[in-house]
């Protein structure tokens, strides 16, 4: 298994340990913003066209994702 995928396992183990829907929140959300700046890095140097629009579609998935997880936080206060 590669480093991220790894380390995304270890964040949700964490978060079922504490049985804490907030901290699950917390870390997809910092996992989104992650994925979001990242897609921008990728569309920003120059990959080819079709490359170019496919890291912009990622992006704007992964921010969207992002939002729904945001609206999603306040029903979860921290405990």
């Amino acid at each position: 298994m590669d480093e991220t995928a790894t380390k995304g396992m270890d964040i949700i183990m964490k978060c079922y340990i504490h049985h804490d829907p907030r901290i699950l929140l917390d870390k997809l959300m910092k996992n989104e913003e992650m994925l979001v700046s990242l897609y921008y890095e990728l569309a920003n140097d120059p990959p080819p066209e079709h490359l170019k629009k496919t890291i912009a579609h990622m992006s704007q998935h992964h921010k969207a994702v992002l939002e729904k997880i945001k609206m999603l936080v306040h029903h979860f206060p921290p405990v």
